[in-house]
């Protein structure tokens, strides 16, 4: 194989890799924001939030539904919905239980591949 070969090889290689770094650092990010969640939920648990506190805790769920459905992961986006709804309304031990369920469901689904869409297989 020539030098210019190999370059070409390299180089259709590496858009391909970029969409793989790309498509791990937002499973990771969501994954993080995941956590926040859990977070989020203990102190609604323990010592409840503030109304601005829900905000911020709902613009995560948000800002998770929205990347996970564009990375291929629908079910995730659904389950981060609910989430994001129980910040929004939500209240009472039974809630936050309930979206202490609903993260733990969140971190399995986003651990599993994509269904659909995602980046692994192209």
């Amino acid at each position: 194989m020539s030098p210019t070969e190999s370059d070409v090889s390299a180089a259709e290689a590496d858009p391909l890799d970029r969409v793989h770094e790309i498509f791990d650092r937002a499973r990771e990010r969501n994954l993080c924001r995941a956590e926040e969640l859990a977070g989020w939920v203990t102190a609604a648990e323990q010592d409840g939030l503030t109304a601005a506190d829900r905000v911020v805790a709902k613009d995560v769920a948000h800002q998770l539904a929205g990347s996970a459905g564009t990375f291929g992961y629908q079910s995730a986006t659904e389950v981060a919905r609910k989430i994001e709804r129980l910040f929004a309304d939500g209240d009472g031990s039974h809630c936050w239980a309930t979206a202490r369920d609903h993260v733990r469901d969140l971190m399995r689904k986003l651990q599993d591949p994509p269904e659909s869409g995602g980046c692994p297989g192209l």
